[in-house]
């Protein structure tokens, strides 16, 4: 599977978790890409990190800060790795972490990732999600 095709499935998914804005490729804050974000009914983010080979999901480990910040509360309140199906083990992941298989056929929760936080977005920070998804690339 390509990695535009992990994202079209876990694309799929969120909006069948009723999820109301789901974006590609989106700059959460500078510097802080996420391979496909989510923003659930109740106004909670979840970031979807793809990974296509067990070399892509190891070298992540090389990003530090985000893992820090991911691990303790900042950014989005859920983070999923989503991957061809047993490409990452569940016990290989970060305590944070949870896990989306997906195949040809379509994706699936393979292990919920726990609540890493309980804000909300306020208003003004939807907007700005909503504008920089409707007004740029990641449309």
């Amino acid at each position: 599977m390509t990695t535009s095709s992990i994202q079209r499935k876990v694309i799929q998914l969120a909006i069948n978790y009723r999820h109301y804005l789901v974006a590609k490729n989106f700059y959460l804050y500078d510097g802080w890409e996420c391979d496909v974000l989510s923003v659930s009914y109740n106004d909670q983010i979840t970031e979807y990190e793809v990974k296509k080979s067990r070399s892509d999901f190891k070298a992540d480990f090389n990003k530090k800060d985000k893992h820090f910040s991911t691990s303790n509360g900042y950014g989005a309140n859920y983070f999923y790795y989503a991957c061809p199906i047993g490409l990452i083990k569940k016990d290989e992941l970060p305590e944070y972490a949870g896990l989306i298989y997906c195949n040809n056929k379509g994706s699936y929760i393979a292990k919920k990732a726990p609540s890493l936080h309980n804000n909300t977005l306020t208003f003004s920070q939807l907007k700005k999600i909503a504008n920089k998804i409707m007004s740029s690339k990641y449309v």
